[in-house]
This record gives C-alpha cells, structure tokens and sequence, in this order.
C-alpha cells in the first residue's frame, strides 16, 4: 500500500512539473510574440510563432501577430491561414475580418474578399465603407491592331498548287482591329456577371478555286460581332465556379463570280453579306491552396463550320504571397470535329511569368506553343477563331496604375507565326493544304477602372 502511494505521488509531481514548464513556455512564447509585434519584429516573431504552433500552442493572439507579420511583410497568401484560424476561436472579430478581407483583395482573390462580407456587421462595413447593394466593380476599353509586314511579298505571285483540284479558296491576312468593351457587375456577395462586346474588321485577300480557274479577291473586308456574358460563383471557402457564354457573329461576304473571267476580281462589286452565328461554352473552376491556384476548364463550341472540344489545366505559383512575382503554366487539349469525326487533336502549351518591376510598373512575359486555331482563352472570354492558325506566339505586357482609384493602362505586344491554309468546300477534307507560313505583329491598348466595394 505504501509502495502504491509513493508511486501516485511521484506521477503527479511529474505532471505537475510538467504543466509548470508548458505554462512557462506558453506564457514566454505569449509575452516574446507580443514583443516582437510591438517592435515591429516580423521576422523574429514569425520564428517563435511557428515554433509555439509546432509545440501545441495555438491561440487567437497568436495566430493574429502570425497574420498580421505575414501581412506586413505583403505575404498575403500566408497571412490568409492565419486570419482564417484566428476567426475559428473569435469567429466574429472585426479586426481579423478586415485584415482577411484585404488579404484576400491584395493577393488577387476578390471572389472570396467579396464573399467575406457576409460575415461582416453592420458597424464594420459601414466603418469600410462597403456596401451589399449590387454595383458595377469594372470596367475596362482595349484596342487591338495585327498587321502582317509579309503580306505584299506573299501575295504578290501567291498561285495555287496544281495539285489542289478540289473547290476551295485560302485566306492571307493583311491587317485587323479589334475593339472590346467590358463591365463588371458585383450583383450579390457570392455571384459576379462580366458581359462585353466587341467589333472585329480585317483586311484579306482571298485565292478562290472554282472549277480549277482561281480568282484573286483583293482587300477582301471581314467583319464580326461579339457578346459574351460569364459569369462567377463563390462556391465554399477557396471555391469558385464560372460559367461563360460567348455569342460571335460574323460577316463574310460572298462573291457573285459567275460573271467574271478570273484574274483580280473587284472587290467592291458583286458582293452581299452572308452572316454566320458561332458559339462557345466554357464551364471552368478555382481552388486557391496557399501559395498555389488550381484551374481546370472545359469548352465546346461550333466555330467556322467544325465543332471543338476543348479541356485545360493551369497552375498558377504566388512564391512571394502576392502579386508581385507569379507564373502561370497552362496545358490544353483540343479536339476538332468534323461530321462527328475528330480530325484534329493536339495540345497547346502557355507559360507566363509576371513581375513588378519598379512601382508601379508590372510586366509580364508568355510564350505560346502549339496551335490556336478556333480556341478559346481567358475562359472563353477571348476567342481565336481564325481559320489561319497560330502555330505559336511570344508576348510582352505591361501594367500601369495610374492612380490610387483602380484606373490602370495596359499595353501588351505580341508576335505571332501564322500559317495560311486552303480550305475545301468539301467536308470530307481536313484543312490542311497548301500550308504557307508568315509572321504577324500585334499591338493592345486599354484602360481599365478596377471599382472597389468600398
């Protein structure tokens, strides 16, 4: 019996001791964090934090001087986690709220800050200055022109190979502009609507086969009408879902050539225009881990007489927490259709490196690989549906705030390797023929107003 005591006794001096220590260590690691939070110490207070976290202390004031140090530091992707814990031990403090909520703005996640606002009370949006009513968050203008520097020397003694017997014609692109309008609308805490529009004219020659004569259309007009409306759903926390639908219009004419005994036709005669209505669908969804974005997306549309398949993955890296460095790696695959067949399948490969340069000055470089042609980018927003294909492009972007209220200038140059094909009346006929390879330059102009909630 006395052995039973002395051996109770001695295991409840251990505990003791050891709770003696745990508190001690709790109450070192509490008043250090606090220190260094005082002093503005980020570095030496995110050492000790991680190491309390790491010997089971986890605690509100801790995980806020962890957010808030991330946060100085402009960490923002790592400052998130610790904002989010926080809130599970005071699910209703306004000061981790805000801090999270302009964490998730200044790291490019506005999809999750405005659905945080929903948790917001009434004393703290009104103290941001945010309000639940639906308002229009964007607004944006861009310009672009492509010109082809190739296209007199091609087009100059351009002749149809005799071996092409069948009926067709083949398009060189000379130039075209491209004018777009967007708008964004916030209509609730969880759902955004983006809709725009745009006017496409170019400029071609077209090589039309008829019966084996060919006929030379120069400075062939091209026009085209474009709606788009897409729209984003916060779905759970890290969560979203969008859903675009793109309506393209387009405005070929079509020649009378009956009359005519070949040679250069004139163009400005014997003309009507002959509309065509294409569409798209793209159906995509986000998941934000950390420093990581994972998209994954998948279209189909019936562009230019063919019907597409299309399914993309992208990755997007923040290895800073924020905006400042980023890449973004995107892998495609198309199918095109033609009568139910597939006849095309391949992959396309984009990479993107952006980077702040000095302030406020951002630049971003891509390189594309692989062929876009009746492709959709920017979920479905941007669509290339060209019957010349790009077998690849290298761009240059670059971003200019120009003030404090979100109005940003933005020009981008692309150059481009372009191949011209004929295209067969035929439907039995993949438009593979007679491949004629040149280079294209594009330039894109645009202002873009980024209205805040608050």
């Amino acid at each position: 019996m006395c052995k039973r005591g002395v051996f109770i006794v001695f295991f409840w001096l251990v505990s003791l001791t050891g709770f003696s220590q745990m508190s001690s260590d709790f109450s070192a690691l509490d008043k250090a964090t606090y220190d260094f939070y005082l002093k503005k110490d980020w570095k030496n207070l995110l050492i000790y934090g991680k190491w309390g976290l790491q010997n089971g202390f986890d605690y509100y004031y801790l995980r806020m001087r962890l957010g808030i140090a991330y946060y100085e530091q402009k960490n923002y992707r790592k400052a998130i986690v610790h904002f989010r814990k926080a809130l599970e031990f005071n699910f209703k403090d306004n000061s981790a709220l805000e801090y999270l909520y302009y964490a998730y703005l200044f790291s490019g996640r506005k999809t999750d800050a405005y659905a945080l606002v929903s948790e917001f009370s009434q004393s703290l949006k009104k103290r941001l200055q945010i309000t639940d009513k639906a308002a229009l968050t964007g607004f944006s203008i861009n310009n672009t022109y492509r010109w082809n520097p190739e296209f007199n020397n091609i087009t100059s003694d351009f002749i149809l190979p005799g071996e092409i017997t069948a009926d067709g014609w083949q398009p060189i692109e000379k130039n075209l502009n491209y004018l777009t309008v967007r708008f964004e609308h916030q209509l609730s805490n969880r759902f955004s609507l983006l809709h725009g529009y745009g006017y496409l004219t170019k400029m071609r020659s077209l090589f039309v086969q008829d019966n084996l004569s060919t006929t030379s259309l120069i400075n062939d007009r091209f026009n085209q009408y474009q709606i788009f409306l897409s729209g984003n759903l916060f779905v759970h926390r890290n969560i979203s879902m969008k859903l675009t639908v793109h309506y393209i219009n387009l405005r070929p004419k079509t020649y009378d050539l009956s009359s005519w005994g070949g040679g250069p036709f004139p163009t400005n005669n014997y003309s009507s225009v002959s509309p065509e209505n294409n569409w798209v669908g793209y159906l995509s969804g986000n998941l934000d881990l950390g420093l990581f974005t994972f998209h994954g997306g998948i279209g189909f549309s019936n562009l230019n007489d063919r019907y597409q398949f299309q399914k993309d993955l992208r990755l997007s890296f923040f290895p800073l927490g924020n905006l400042n460095v980023y890449t973004i790696t995107k892998i495609s695959h198309q199918s095109n259709y033609n009568q139910s067949v597939a006849y095309n399948n391949h992959f396309v490969i984009n990479q993107t490196v952006g980077f702040k340069i000095v302030n406020p000055l951002w630049m971003e470089l891509n390189a594309t690989w692989g062929e876009l042609s009746n492709f959709s980018i920017l979920d479905g927003i941007v669509i290339y549906n060209d019957i010349n294909p790009i077998q690849y492009k290298f761009g240059l972007n670059l971003l200019i705030p120009l003030s404090k209220k979100g109005i940003e200038f933005l020009i981008i140059y692309e150059y481009m390797g372009m191949e011209s094909r004929y295209v067969s009346y035929s439907d039995e006929l993949p438009d593979l023929n007679n491949p004629t390879k040149h280079h294209v330059h594009s330039i894109t102009g645009g202002i873009t107003w980024n209205i805040s909630k608050n």
